[in-house]
C-alpha cells in the first residue's frame, strides 16, 4: 500500500487574516475605552461625593460657632418691652451676619444662602415693628419667611447640616 501524501491545507490569504486581526482589535480597543470610561465615571462620582460630604461638613464649623455667639446673647423672648426685644434681635443679627460671612468665604451653595438671607430680613422687620410698637402701640407680629414658591424658608433651612438646626430652630422664633 502506498501512503498517499496527507492532503495541506492551504495558508488562508493574507488578506483575511489582516482582517481578523484589525477586528479583533477593534473590539478589544472599544471594550477597553468602555472599562476607561466607566473607571473615569466612577472615580468622579467619588470625588463629587466627597466633595459634598465635604461641604456639609464644613458647614458644622460655622453653625457651630453660631450657636456658640447665640448662647452668649439674652434670647428675644426672655426680654419684656418691645424695644429690648427689638435689641436682642438685632444682636443675634450680628451673630448671624459673622455667620453669613464665614459661609460666603466658604463658597457655599447660593440658595443656602438666600434662604438664611431671607430670614435674617425676617427678623430685620420684626424688630423694627417691635420699635414702632414701642412708640405707637401697634402690634408687631413676626411673619415667618417663605421661599418663592411658598414653602417655609426655617423648614428649608432645617433640612440642612445638623449642627445648623439648634440656631435655625431659634432665630426662627424670635419670640421664644
Amino acid at each position: 500500500m502506498t501512503e498517499e501524501p496527507a492532503e495541506e491545507k492551504p495558508p488562508p490569504p493574507k488578506g483575511r487574516s489582516r482582517v481578523r486581526l484589525w477586528v479583533t482589535l477593534a473590539i478589544v480597543g472599544a471594550v477597553l475605552a468602555v472599562l476607561a470610561s466607566v473607571a473615569v465615571g466612577a472615580v468622579a462620582v467619588a470625588w463629587a461625593a466627597d466633595r459634598g460630604l465635604d461641604r456639609r461638613g464644613h458647614a458644622e464649623d460655622p453653625c457651630l460657632g453660631l450657636e456658640t455667639r447665640l448662647n452668649r446673647l439674652t434670647p428675644p423672648g426672655a426680654t419684656q418691652r418691645p424695644v429690648d426685644r427689638a435689641t436682642a434681635i438685632r444682636n443675634e443679627n450680628a451673630a448671624v451676619r459673622l455667620f453669613l460671612a464665614e459661609v460666603e468665604q466658604r463658597r457655599f451653595d447660593n440658595d443656602w444662602l438666600d434662604l438664611w438671607r431671607a430670614l435674617q430680613e425676617a427678623r430685620t422687620a420684626y424688630a423694627e415693628a417691635l420699635v414702632r410698637q414701642d412708640r405707637t402701640d401697634e402690634p408687631a407680629f413676626f411673619v415667618p419667611p417663605r421661599t418663592v414658591r411658598g414653602h417655609s424658608v426655617v423648614e428649608a433651612l432645617e433640612r440642612g447640616p445638623q449642627a445648623c438646626r439648634g440656631p435655625i430652630h431659634r432665630l426662627g422664633a424670635p419670640d421664644l
